[in-house]
Parts: structure tokens; sequence; C-alpha cells
């Protein structure tokens, strides 16, 4: 549609294409679970963007735990 005035062009009812929090509550699960981005977004037919995206907006989500023989484990705090 076209604004009658200005002529802008625009979508009268677009549509919502957010995930659902549940979604995203497990995708970040099965990352914090030692999945890879490209894995969790395979499973869920999303971009890996949009699961490492959702981790760096949950800073408190992971923290680390412990020493594991030069490597560090991170346990998933919240969901």
């Amino acid at each position: 549609m076209y604004c009658t005035v200005c002529q802008y062009k625009y979508t009268p009812n677009p549509k919502n294409r957010a995930h659902s929090g549940e979604v995203r509550a497990q995708a970040l699960r099965l990352l914090a679970l030692g999945n890879t981005g490209r894995g969790v977004g395979k499973v869920f037919k999303m971009s890996n963007t949009n699961v490492y995206r959702w981790a760096a907006k949950e800073p408190l989500l992971f923290q680390e735990f412990g020493d594991n023989e030069g490597g560090i484990d991170l346990v998933y705090q919240r969901l």
C-alpha cells in the first residue's frame, strides 16, 4: 500500500517473525550444553547468528566453573 499524501510504501499488517521465548530458551540451553551455534541453528531451522546474538544478550547466562584440565566448563544459570 502507498500513503495517499507522500506515496510512502508500507505494509499495513506486518507479520511477527520473532521466535517464541520457548524456542529461544531451548536454543540457549542446547548452546550451554556444548552444542555449536551452527548445530543449534540447524535443529531449529534458523540462522546460527540468531543463537549467538541471543547468547550475547544474556551475559549472565553462562558462568565459568572450575578448571577442567586447562579448559573451563560453562554452567547454565537461568532458564
